[in-house]
C-alpha cells in the first residue's frame, strides 16, 4: 500500500506492517477533539487487524468527519484512514459519485428522510457516475452510498423540493428542526425531560430504540440525537434496560461508537432508569383499572426480568446493577491485589510488546480520581503498569462517585478492557463491590 494512500479500517485490517527491526506506528486523529495520538509497537512484522478495529471504533466515536493519519516514522507521507471510501455529491436534482472505481458489489444510493430517520430507503442503484434523484424525495434527506451492510460514503443532508414535515412529537419532532443550534438545544432539553420521566418519555425511548435498531452499519454519530446520548446517562440506562432481545444487542454496541462506557455510567442513573421503567408499566395498568398491588407486582416483574437480562450481557454490567441494588451481589468478590497481580503476570507472559510504549505515569491520576485509586499500585508494581492497573478502578470510581471521565480516559478504559478483559472485570468488581482500597 503506497504511502499517502486513503484506505478504510476494513482494508487496513487485511494488511501487515513489515520492518527490518522494531518499529512504531503512530495514529494521529484529524478533525477529532479529545483524541490524542496513539502508538503501536511492532517487531519486524505486525498484523494490523487489532489496530484497524481500534481505529474503526475511535473514528465512529469521534464523528463522521474524523480521519486518522497513520505513519511508521520513516518520513514518508502518512496513510489516511477514513470510515468511507466513496464520496457522493448531490446538486440540481442529481447524485454523482466523485471517485467511482471498480466495484466488487453493487453500490446503492440510500437515504432517510430527516423527518423519519428510522426508515431507510434504497433509492437507486448507482450503475453510472451520475443519476437523477427520485422525484418522490421531498424535504430534507440523509443520503449516502451503501453496499450490503457497508456504508461507503459520508452521510450528508440534501435539501429537496418541498418542506420537511415533522412526524410525531418529542424527539421525533426535535430532529427535524433545520437550524443546527436550535435543533441541538431542543434535543438536549428533550433528553433531560426523558431522563426526568416527563410525559411522552416512554414514547421517546421507543423511538430511540427504533432508530438505533435501524442503523445497520450507519455510524451512530450521524444523528445529533444519538451523539448527544453520552451526556444523558439516565436515558442510556433506560434504553438498555427497556430493550428486548431483538434490539438490546444494537444498543449495547453503542459503547463502541460513542464516547461513553456502560460500566462508568453513574449508579444513580441505573436506579432512576429502573424506576422509570417500572412506572411505564404501572401507570397504564392503573389507568386500565388494575388494583395497585397487582399493577405494582407486574411492574416489579418486568423490572426484575430486564435487570437480569441486562446483567447477563457482561459480568461488568452485572456488577454495576448489583452495586445499584438491582441485582444480588456475587457470592465471591475478587481482591484488587489478586486481580492486579494476575494482570502483571499475564502481561509478563505475553512479552514486552503487550505493554506498548512504556510510561511511568497514569492519565487517571487527576485530583478528582486520585483519591479513589490505590496508592500502593505505585510502590508494589513497576510504574509501566500503572495506567492499565488504574483503568478499571477509575471506571468503578466514575460509577460510584458520579465522576465524568474525559474522552481520553474513556478511550484508555476501553483499550484496557480489550487488552485484558479478565483483569478489567475483576478489578472493576473489586473496586465497586469490595471494601479493599
Amino acid at each position: 500500500m503506497p504511502p499517502g494512500s486513503e484506505i478504510t479500517p476494513a482494508e487496513l485490517a487485511e494488511l501487515v506492517a513489515f520492518s527490518e527491526s522494531r518499529f512504531t506506528l503512530c495514529c494521529k486523529f484529524q478533525n477529532a477533539a479529545g483524541y490524542p495520538a496513539h502508538y503501536t509497537l511492532g517487531e519486524r512484522e505486525l498484523g494490523l487487524r487489532p489496530l484497524a478495529d481500534r481505529i474503526r471504533g475511535d473514528l465512529a466515536s469521534a464523528g463522521i468527519d474524523a480521519w486518522v493519519a497513520l505513519s511508521i516514522g520513516d518520513g514518508a507521507p502518512p496513510w489516511r484512514i477514513k470510515l468511507f471510501d466513496r464520496e457522493i455529491r448531490c446538486a440540481d436534482g442529481t447524485a454523482s459519485i466523485v471517485n467511482l472505481g471498480l466495484e466488487e458489489e453493487p453500490l446503492f444510493l440510500t437515504g432517510r428522510s430527516v423527518a423519519t430517520p428510522c426508515e431507510e430507503h434504497r433509492l437507486a442503484e448507482m450503475s453510472r457516475r451520475s443519476i437523477p434523484l427520485p422525484e418522490s424525495m421531498t424535504g430534507a434527506w440523509w443520503v449516502y452510498l451503501r453496499s450490503g451492510r457497508t456504508v461507503r460514503s459520508r452521510p450528508s443532508i440534501v435539501p429537496c423540493v418541498g418542506a420537511t414535515m415533522t412526524v410525531g412529537n418529542g424527539l421525533a419532532a426535535m430532529v427535524a428542526i433545520a437550524a443546527p443550534w436550535a435543533r441541538q438545544t431542543a434535543i438536549i432539553e428533550r433528553l433531560n425531560a426523558v431522563a426526568a420521566d416527563a410525559d411522552g418519555a416512554a414514547e421517546d425511548v421507543g423511538w430511540l430504540n427504533r432508530l438505533i435498531g435501524s442503523l445497520d452499519g450507519l455510524p451512530a454519530s450521524t444523528f445529533d440525537v444519538l451523539a448527544a446520548l453520552p451526556d444523558a446517562p439516565v436515558v442510556l440506562a433506560r434504553l438498555l434496560l427497556s430493550a428486548d432481545d431483538a434490539v438490546q444487542g444494537g444498543i449495547w454496541r453503542l459503547e463502541a461508537e460513542l464516547p461513553f462506557m456502560w460500566a462508568a455510567l453513574p449508579l444513580a442513573a441505573w436506579s432512576t432508569a429502573a424506576d422509570a421503567l417500572g412506572s411505564s408499566i404501572l401507570s397504564p395498568l392503573l389507568a386500565a383499572g388494575w388494583e395497585l398491588a397487582q399493577a405494582a407486582h407486574m411492574g416489579k416483574q418486568v423490572v426484575d426480568s430486564a435487570t437480569v437480562r441486562t446483567g447477563n450481557l457482561d459480568s461488568v454490567i452485572g456488577s454495576v446493577l448489583a452495586a445499584a441494588g438491582l441485582l444480588a451481589k456475587p457470592s465471591s468478590i475478587p481482591s484488587i491485589r489478586d486481580a492486579a497481580q494476575g494482570y502483571v503476570r499475564r502481561t509478563f507472559d505475553r512479552g514486552d510488546m503487550a505493554i506498548g510504549l512504556p510510561k511511568q505515569t497514569s492519565l487517571f491520576r487527576t485530583p478528582e480520581l486520585d483519591p479513589h485509586l490505590p496508592g500502593w499500585f505505585k510502590t508494589t508494581f513497576d510504574l509501566m503498569h500503572l495506567e492499565a492497573l488504574d483503568a478499571p478502578i477509575a471506571a468503578a470510581a466514575a460509577a460510584k462517585a458520579g465522576i465524568k471521565l474525559t474522552r481520553t480516559q474513556l478511550r484508555r478504559c476501553k483499550e484496557a478492557m480489550g487488552a485484558d478483559p479478565v483483569y478489567f472485570a475483576e478489578g472493576f468488581t473489586a473496586a465497586l463491590l469490595g471494601k479493599e482500597r
